[in-house]
């Protein structure tokens, strides 16, 4: 039976932990980035004013799909897939912590994945470390959840005024009884003043 997770794009269908390269296909579900933004809305008024507050760390869950016809089942290529995952997964997903005089202290794993590392994701924890689970023909899968680790820094300012959008077109004269109606307009509006 050939392998139903077709090629791999090395670019985004894994991750590389510490220059290793993770076994298998690591599939990066649907989320994002959030941003942190508080919402100061007046009494009787509509709208409000928004002040940035604390950005959300990132949350990256990833789909780990492993093919492997030996393990349990039988197969040609002796269940080398299976094992050299569950070697990455003894070494690197895991709670990094060590013992430090007074108490302990966690390290992040530097984790390589475009997509993570456009959001300005470097560094990661683990927050799930998946067990995988086999359909009985070969293909194993879990799931993997890593949380972004980032010392917290000051937010940014208060925006100062919004981005604006395309000027409003201003109304041409289509006759002589217009254009007469827009001079005798803006000569009123000059005689107020501003």
């Amino acid at each position: 039976m050939t392998n139903p997770l077709g090629p791999l794009s090395p670019a985004v269908d894994t991750i590389t932990i510490n220059g290793v390269q993770a076994p298998g296909q690591w599939v990066l579900q649907p989320g994002g980035k959030v941003y942190g933004w508080q919402q100061q809305k007046g009494y009787a008024l509509s709208g409000a004013t928004l002040n940035p507050t604390c950005d959300e760390l990132i949350e990256a869950p990833f789909l780990v799909r492993l093919w492997d016809t030996a393990f349990p089942l039988g197969g040609t290529d002796g269940g080398l897939q299976y094992q050299k995952f569950c070697q990455f997964r003894a070494q690197f997903l895991k709670k990094a912590v060590f013992g430090i005089p007074g108490g302990l202290a966690a390290y992040a794993l530097g984790i390589a994945h475009p997509e993570l590392n456009a959001l300005g994701g470097t560094a990661w924890v683990v927050k799930k470390t998946p067990w995988l689970t086999n359909n009985g023909k070969g293909a194993w899968t879990g799931e993997c959840i890593f949380i972004q680790y980032r010392p917290p820094i000051p937010a940014v300012n208060k925006p100062n005024a919004a981005i604006p959008g395309a000027a409003a077109p201003v109304p041409a004269a289509s006759d002589a009884l217009q254009a007469g109606i827009q001079a005798k307009l803006a000569r009123n509006a000059a005689a107020r003043g501003p």
